[in-house]
C-alpha cells in the first residue's frame, strides 16, 4: 500500500501527534532544566529547587526539610565532671519521646487543690492521649521539682540512653518575611525555678517570602530566647558563631536559656521569670541537633504530632514559676514570629571576669538570688514556716548589725570632719583593686596558678574558701595602703591637729615599711594554712586575732611581733564578738555600694560596668568609714583590757 506523507495525513491523527512530540519536547526541557546550571551558576544538585508557582507538594515538603536541615544550630552544653554534678549540663535537648510513653509519667486533671489529689487520666499516655486537652491538664513524672536533687537527671538516662540530641523546626510566613524556629526540648529545668520539662527557642529570619528563596537567599537575623525575653543578632554580626550555615548556640546550664557566648550572664524575663545568673563558661561538649519539621497544626488525633494539640502543661502542677510549661505552640512566637523578632533585645548583660574593687552588684545579685530561689523552693509549700524563716532572718540581721552601728555612727562623725581628705586617701583604692585583680588574673589563669587552683577548687567547700581567701587577701592590701593613712589622719584629730593629705601621705610613709613586713609576715601565714584547706579553721581564727595590726602598728608605733601581740591582747577574751562585730562593720562598708549598684541595674537598666563603677565610687567612701570604725574598737577594747594595756605600755 502506498504511504502518505506526513502532510497530508488525517487531522485528528496529526494533533495527536504533534501534541506527542510537544509533550516530549517540554519534559527534555525539564531534565535540562533540573540538571544544567542555571542562574547565578549554582546547579540543582547543590541546592536549587523550583519557584514556589513550579514546585509539586512533594517537591515542596523536600525544600521545607532541606531548609530546616541546611541551618539546625549546633548547641554548646556545659560539660560535666561527673555524674550529679549540678554545675554541669546532664541533659540535651531530645524528643518528646523521651517523656511520652515512659512508665512513671502520668496525664492529670487540675481536679483538687492539690496536685497530689488530682485526678489521674492516662498512665505513660502517647502523643495521641494528648490530643485536644486543655490548659487544666498536666504530665507529671516521676519526681519532686522543688526539691529534685538528681531524680530527673537518673531518669533522663534511663529514659534516653542513646537518643539522638533533636530540634522541632517549623516554618513560618508572613509580611513578605519567612522564619525557621527550632524548638528544643528539655526533661527538667533546673535553676532558681526548678520545673519539669522545659521548651526553648531559637529562629532564623529571612528577608523573603517562600521556602525555595530562602534556599537561595542569606538570613538577616537570628533571636534566641532567654526566659520571657530574648537577644537578637544580624546574621553577619561578628557575635554570632557559626559552622557553615549552622548557628553555634550555647545552653545555659540547667536553665537552657540559650545564649550567644559563652559568659555568666544576668538574667530575669517578664514577671520574673528566670531572674538569676544563666552560666553558659566552662568546658563545652558541642552537639549537633537533628531537624524534625513540624506542621503548623494538627487536625488529625492519631498523628505522631497529635501533642501540637495539647495546650495543657508538660510538668507537674505547681505553684507559680515551679508550674510545668506550656508547648511551643502556645507561644506568640509561634504564630508571630516577626513581632517576636522586633522585640528582642541586642544584648545581654555579662558578669565581668574581673571588677575594680569591693563586692561587685552583679556577684550580690547571683549569689542572692540563688539563695532566695534555694529558701523558697525549701519552704514555699508552707507559707507560715517560710513568714518564721524570713522573721528570724531579719531578727538575727538586725542583731548583727547593731554590734557595729553605734561604732559605724561615731565612724561617719569623724569622717564629717575632714571629709575631703578621706575622699583623696580613698581614692587610693582604686589603683589597689585593679592592680590586685590584675595579679589575681595572672596567677588564677594561667600555669602554675591556675593548674592550683584548679586541683584545690574541687567541691563547694574548697571554692568558697577560695573566694573568701582572695577577698582577704585584696581587703588587706587595701589596709597596706589607704588603713594606715585613715588611722593617721584619726590619730592626728584626736589631738587636735588637722593634717592635709599630703602631710599624712608623708607620716605614713615612714611607717609603711616596717606596717609591710607585719602586715606580709601575717598573709604568709595565712596564705599556708589556707592552701592546706584543712588549716583553714586556723587561718581563720588567726586572721580574727590579727586584724588590727594596722591600728597597733600606726596608733601605738608597735611593729612585727610587738604588733601581733597587740592585736591579739586586743581580743582576749572576746574572740566571738570582736570576730561578728568586724564582720558586721564589713558588711556595713560592703552593702551600701552593691545595693546601689542594683538599683541601677535593675530598676535603672543600666550596664553591668557602669553600676560596677558607681558601686566602686561608693566604695571609696564606705572603706575609710569601715577603718575608722575598726579603730574605734581596737581601741575600746585596747583600754578594756588589762593585757593590751601591760602590753602596749
Amino acid at each position: 500500500m502506498r504511504k502518505r506523507p506526513l502532510w497530508t495525513c488525517w487531522p485528528g491523527s496529526c494533533w495527536r501527534a504533534l501534541e506527542t512530540l510537544r509533550y516530549l519536547a517540554g519534559m527534555v526541557i525539564l531534565a535540562l532544566a533540573l540538571i544544567l546550571p542555571v542562574g547565578s551558576g549554582v546547579a540543582a544538585s547543590s541546592g536549587h529547587f523550583p519557584t514556589a508557582l513550579e514546585a509539586s507538594p512533594t517537591q515542596h515538603a523536600e525544600a521545607e526539610q532541606h531548609l530546616v536541615e541546611k541551618y539546625a544550630p549546633i548547641v554548646g552544653l556545659k560539660r560535666q565532671e561527673g555524674a550529679c554534678d549540678s554545675d554541669g549540663e546532664p541533659w540535651f535537648p531530645v524528643s518528646v519521646d523521651a517523656t511520652l510513653g515512659q512508665s512513671g509519667v502520668t496525664l492529670k486533671s487540675a481536679t483538687s487543690k492539690s496536685s497530689g489529689s488530682d485526678q489521674v487520666l492516662v498512665e505513660a499516655p502517647g502523643p495521641q492521649n494528648l490530643f485536644g486537652l486543655g490548659e487544666n491538664t498536666y504530665l507529671d513524672m516521676p519526681g519532686n521539682p522543688r526539691r529534685p536533687g538528681c531524680t530527673y537527671e537518673k531518669w533522663f538516662d534511663s529514659t534516653s540512653a542513646g537518643a539522638t540530641p533533636v530540634t522541632y523546626a517549623h516554618i513560618v510566613k508572613g509580611d513578605g518575611k519567612l522564619a525557621v524556629q527550632y524548638w528544643f526540648y528539655y526533661v527538667f529545668n533546673r535553676f532558681n525555678n526548678t520545673h519539669e520539662s522545659d521548651w526553648e527557642m531559637m529562629q532564623v529570619v529571612f528577608d523573603v517570602d517562600s521556602v525555595e528563596a530562602a534556599l537561595q537567599a542569606q538570613p538577616v537575623a537570628v533571636g534566641l530566647a532567654q526566659h520571657g525575653g530574648g537577644e537578637s543578632a544580624a546574621w553577619s554580626s561578628s557575635k554570632l558563631q557559626r559552622d557553615g550555615d549552622h548557628p553555634i548556640i550555647y545552653a545555659a546550664a540547667g536553665s537552657h536559656a540559650t545564649q550567644f557566648d559563652t559568659a555568666v550572664y544576668l538574667g530575669w524575663g517578664e514577671n520574673g521569670t528566670g531572674f538569676g545568673c544563666d552560666t553558659t563558661i566552662g568546658p563545652t561538649d558541642f552537639v549537633p541537633l537533628t531537624a524534625v519539621l513540624l506542621p503548623s497544626s494538627v487536625d488529625d488525633a492519631t498523628s505522631d504530632f497529635a501533642w501540637l494539640a495539647f495546650t495543657g502543661r508538660w510538668g507537674e502542677r505547681q505553684a507559680g514559676e515551679y508550674n510545668g510549661p506550656t508547648g511551643p505552640n502556645t507561644k506568640s512566637q509561634w504564630t508571630d514570629p516577626f513581632s517576636w523578632q522586633a522585640a528582642l533585645r541586642t544584648s545581654s548583660l555579662k558578669v565581668p571576669g574581673a571588677k575594680t574593687f569591693g563586692p561587685a552588684p552583679t556577684d550580690v545579685f547571683c549569689n542572692l538570688s540563688a539563695a532566695g530561689s534555694d529558701i523558697f523552693r525549701e519552704l514555699g509549700d508552707s507559707p507560715p514556716k517560710l513568714l518564721a524563716f524570713v522573721a528570724v532572718i531579719l531578727a538575727g540581721l538586725v542583731s548583727f548589725l547593731r554590734l557595729a552601728w553605734y561604732r559605724c555612727g561615731q565612724a561617719i562623725g569623724i569622717y564629717r570632719q575632714r571629709w575631703q581628705t578621706f575622699i583623696l586617701v580613698g581614692l587610693w583604692l582604686i589603683p589597689v583593686g585593679i592592680a590586685f585583680n590584675g595579679f589575681r588574673f595572672l596567677v588564677t589563669d594561667f600555669p602554675p596558678g591556675s593548674t592550683l587552683f584548679k586541683l584545690l577548687d574541687q567541691t563547694p567547700g574548697a571554692s568558697f574558701s577560695i573566694a573568701m581567701l582572695l577577698l582577704i587577701l585584696q581587703h588587706l592590701a587595701g589596709l597596706i595602703v589607704v588603713g594606715p593613712m585613715v588611722i593617721e589622719l584619726y590619730r592626728e584629730l584626736g589631738q587636735n591637729r588637722k593634717l592635709s593629705f599630703r602631710e599624712s601621705w608623708d607620716h605614713t610613709w615612714k611607717a609603711l615599711p616596717e606596717l609591710a613586713r607585719t602586715v606580709g609576715l601575717a598573709i604568709i601565714v595565712l596564705i599556708t594554712l589556707s592552701i592546706t584547706l584543712i588549716g583553714i579553721p586556723v587561718a581563720i581564727w588567726l586572721l580574727v586575732r590579727w586584724m588590727f595590726l594596722p591600728q597597733a602598728a600606726i596608733l601605738d608605733h608597735q611593729f612585727r611581733r610587738n604588733a601581733l601581740e597587740a592585736s591579739t591582747a586586743s581580743i582576749k577574751g572576746r574572740w566571738w564578738r570582736a570576730m561578728l562585730t568586724a564582720l558586721a562593720i564589713f558588711v556595713l562598708a560592703a552593702a551600701p555600694g552593691a545595693m546601689i549598684g542594683l538599683v541601677f541595674l535593675i530598676l535603672g537598666n543600666a550596664s553591668v560596668q557602669f553600676t560596677n563603677v558607681v558601686s566602686s565610687l561608693v566604695y571609696v567612701v564606705t572603706v575609710p568609714v569601715s577603718i575608722l570604725a575598726m579603730t574605734l574598737l581596737y581601741r575600746e577594747n585596747s583600754r578594756e583590757s588589762p593585757v593590751a594595756s601591760t602590753t602596749l605600755a
